[in-house]
């Protein structure tokens, strides 16, 4: 529930080490997500949809509903205006660990395929965020400059197809593979083995760290100061090769992207 980078780094490693204190661990959580809890839950219940959204984004988020919400088939009930988890954003910028969490590394290790690339294309409108989707032609432009020099390359469209464009050359050369929609365990499995995921802020970007993906992101988040130490090191446990890029738009220029990894 909430969106994925707080799912990895705000409670799924905390809710793994708080197993360890009671003989049975129960996980309702959404179709596709179950492989972040599988090596610790004795059982996992699957639901459609999600929590009802109460707002942007998940910090401090409360319930505003009159009547409770009843999320699985075990009849859990959430009452209205319970406050699912306590975080402070500027305690997490201060502490690596703001919680005590166990983490585990997603996908097969093994020695990258120099010819897989991840693209994230975000096409979301979710609470008027298009500003940050980079628009399909500099993907179009990023991906001719990879095939250039690269010729072997294989381009794998990553993400929700709710969320997230597929582009198809429509030709018998196209280097494209749409992948979204699948489950994290698949994902985690072509991460693992990638080159490069290239993407702006988003889930994936957060999940690539646990699978060891090196990865080109960029985000406009000026009042952050030190921002970049969420990629780096604070949602971050294993050190997976990461490039920041910030610029205030959210528009870097395609060169940019591909002079942080050529």
């Amino acid at each position: 529930m909430g969106e994925l980078g707080h799912e990895l780094f705000s409670y799924q490693g905390w809710l793994r080490q708080k197993s360890k204190e009671f003989d049975h661990t129960t996980i309702i959580t959404t179709a596709g997500k179950e492989h972040l809890y599988e090596d610790f839950a004795d059982e996992i219940h699957l639901f459609d949809g999600g929590i009802p959204d109460a707002g942007k984004g998940t910090r401090n988020k409360q319930f505003q509903y009159e009547d409770p919400y009843e999320a699985g088939p075990l009849d859990l009930r959430i009452p209205p205006n319970t406050r699912l988890m306590r975080f402070n954003w500027k305690k997490e910028q201060q502490c690596p660990s703001f919680y005590k969490q166990d983490f585990v590394k997603y996908g097969t290790p093994r020695e990258p395929n120099p010819d897989i690339y991840l693209f994230h294309i975000r096409s979301t409108e979710k609470c008027g965020q298009s500003y940050k989707n980079w628009d399909w032609m500099n993907w179009y432009r990023l991906a001719i400059r990879i095939k250039a020099e690269n010729p072997d390359a294989q381009i794998y469209c990553i993400g929700s197809k709710q969320g997230a464009q597929y582009l198809d050359l429509n030709g018998e050369e196209n280097p494209f593979f749409d992948f979204r929609d699948r489950p994290l365990k698949e994902l985690a499995e072509l991460m693992s083995q990638a080159r490069l995921l290239i993407s702006p802020s988003s889930g994936p970007v957060h999940f690539a760290a646990l699978c060891g993906c090196p990865t080109v992101t960029w985000f406009g988040c000026p009042l952050r100061k030190g921002g970049t130490r969420r990629y780096t090191t604070l949602w971050n446990p294993f050190g997976s090769p990461v490039e920041v890029l910030f610029r205030n738009d959210w528009q870097p220029s395609v060169e940019d992207v591909f002079e942080a990894w050529a």
